[in-house]
């Protein structure tokens, strides 16, 4: 098996759609539209905010708008040049990681994009803008991704305790078990006989 073959390649996973947990995707758009498309996703880290900010930006080019998205992490936490453009007046601005920017910088960066058709956030708290939705993990999601990726795959009970409920750390797991298993059953041509 090749790295991409395997179940839990990260192609499979960004392939898996987002599912919000507790509401529905006709009740998350009209909320958008409640919240002046200016919102905030909020939830702990690998519950799903960067792959419902992938769907929805699909979601929003389909109708014809332009997105820009802007992710920031622990390792990236300054806004650069082409960030900070003015919006256009039909344009989309997603910022996947606003709680890397220091409360000055955000008002800043908020007054910028203040023309922009929207502006979606995520963050680990609630606060810069009013919440979107906060999504949530289960044992029972992490089961069901996983079955969707491997339908045959024994999930470990303590997998979502073992990694918080950080999905994205969980198939991580799931991914270098799949890889060593085969690696087992398959030994390389090349080993000694």
């Amino acid at each position: 098996m090749t790295a991409s073959d395997n179940p839990f390649a990260t192609r499979h996973l960004e392939a898996l759609p987002f599912q919000p947990q507790g509401t529905t995707w006709d009740a998350l758009r009209a909320r958008w539209e409640k919240l002046h498309r200016r919102a905030a996703i909020c939830g702990p880290k690998g519950s799903g905010k960067t792959t419902l900010c992938h769907e929805l930006a699909a979601l929003w080019k389909s109708q014809n708008h332009r997105v820009r998205t802007i992710h920031l992490s622990e390792d990236i936490r300054r806004l650069s040049g082409e960030t900070w453009r003015k919006p256009a007046r039909n344009e989309i601005i997603i910022l996947d990681g606003a709680e890397q920017l220091s409360p000055p910088a955000w008002l800043i960066f908020r007054w910028k994009m203040r023309n922009a058709l929207g502006l979606l956030i995520t963050q680990h708290n609630r606060g810069r803008l009013p919440t979107l939705l906060e999504t949530t993990t289960s044992p029972a999601l992490l089961a069901d991704l996983a079955q969707q990726l491997a339908p045959r795959i024994d999930i470990p009970d303590n997998l979502f305790s073992k990694h918080q409920g950080n999905l994205r750390e969980a198939l991580l797991e799931l991914y270098d078990s799949a890889s060593h298993r085969n690696s087992l059953n398959h030994p390389s041509r090349f080993a000694a006989s």
